[in-house]
């Protein structure tokens, strides 16, 4: 399945979208030209960053992976169960995905994981998880 195109833009006095990069959308709708599409409006918002997105997966889920013996696939899952399970209004529990967290969210969600991991709350154990840009080699017997 193709990715989705995405155009950022802002509204203008008028209610009229403004966007970033005009002929990014206009490219995608002449391509589309004669189709019904689907339109979709949100809020921007911040999400992670590509070095954060890194530390996750090429940090935390690897080293709690290893310790587990479980795979980073399941590893994710499961922290994601553990610190990121809502209630949405009608009632419903879900899973929130890491991919709609904004940075903040995402920097606390890390945070959890290296403080749990690190008194024993999370593996029955404690578990050393360095920070962003700690150097980990300097900690490593």
């Amino acid at each position: 399945m193709p990715a989705i195109p995405k155009f950022l833009a802002d509204v203008g006095e008028d209610g009229k979208p403004v966007f970033d990069n005009p002929a990014l959308p206009a490219n995608e709708l002449r391509r589309l030209k004669g189709k019904k599409i689907w339109v979709q409006f949100w809020p921007w918002r911040k999400t992670r960053t590509t070095p954060e997105n890194r530390y996750f997966h090429g940090v935390i889920l690897p080293i709690i992976a290893e310790h587990t013996g479980d795979d980073k696939d399941q590893v994710k899952e499961g922290l994601k169960f553990k610190y990121l399970r809502r209630i949405s209004p009608s009632g419903v529990e879900y899973v929130e995905h890491t991919s709609n967290l904004t940075t903040a969210e995402f920097e606390d969600f890390c945070t959890k994981i290296r403080v749990d991991a690190s008194d024993g709350t999370l593996l029955g154990e404690p578990l050393w998880i360095p920070e962003p840009n700690e150097n980990a080699e300097f900690f490593q017997l």
